[in-house]
């Protein structure tokens, strides 16, 4: 399976902006190939399950019996999936599971965020909690990306669990559960 964007804009959607819970997305595929060549200054997502309301996130889940590459603009803020949350109304964003276990898991420019790290990123405020991320690969690679489950506001950081053979974290790239005003 390939995903793949040249505008900037997510190819698969299912986000809220109320008190109902985002949709959940379910990917099933023997390789799955995510890439973006769009060349932006904004953040935006390949797969966009957040929240901005009082709904929860719409939790991920991908399943691939062999590698999964995802692969951004070096210059740009291309998220992989974005299951986090915007806004005041303290919606919980969704959680991200990801199993290659035969296979490869490698993000190149390419993040992952279940809390707040976009809002804060791009200055709007945020107060919900943030979903967990779940890992689990032969080989696990990520460069120049980050894995946020931030609950910067009044929530708490979801948690990051990564189980693999191998893990390499290259270049500039980061594991973040930051809870501040709420609780890590």
């Amino acid at each position: 399976l390939t995903i793949s964007d040249t505008r900037g804009l997510p190819a698969i959607t299912a986000r809220t902006v109320g008190t109902g819970d985002a949709g959940e997305v379910r990917i099933s595929s023997a390789n799955l190939n995510a890439t973006s060549s769009y060349d932006s200054l904004f953040p935006f997502a390949l797969i966009d399950t957040h929240t901005s309301g009082g709904g929860k996130g719409g939790d991920v889940s991908i399943a691939a019996a062999g590698n999964l590459t995802a692969t951004g603009n070096s210059s740009n803020q291309m998220f992989f999936i974005d299951s986090g949350t915007t806004g005041l109304a303290e919606g919980t964003g969704g959680s991200v599971t990801i199993t290659a276990t035969t296979g490869n898991v490698q993000l190149v420019s390419s993040s992952i965020n279940t809390g707040d790290f976009v809002a804060t990123q791009t200055g709007q405020e945020s107060s919900g909690s943030g979903g967990d991320v779940t890992i689990a690969a032969d080989t696990f690679q990520q460069t120049n990306s980050a894995i946020a489950t931030d609950g910067v506001g009044a929530g708490r950081a979801g948690g990051i669990s990564i189980s693999a053979r191998d893990i390499q974290i290259n270049n500039f790239s980061l594991l973040e559960q930051l809870g501040i005003n709420g609780t890590g």
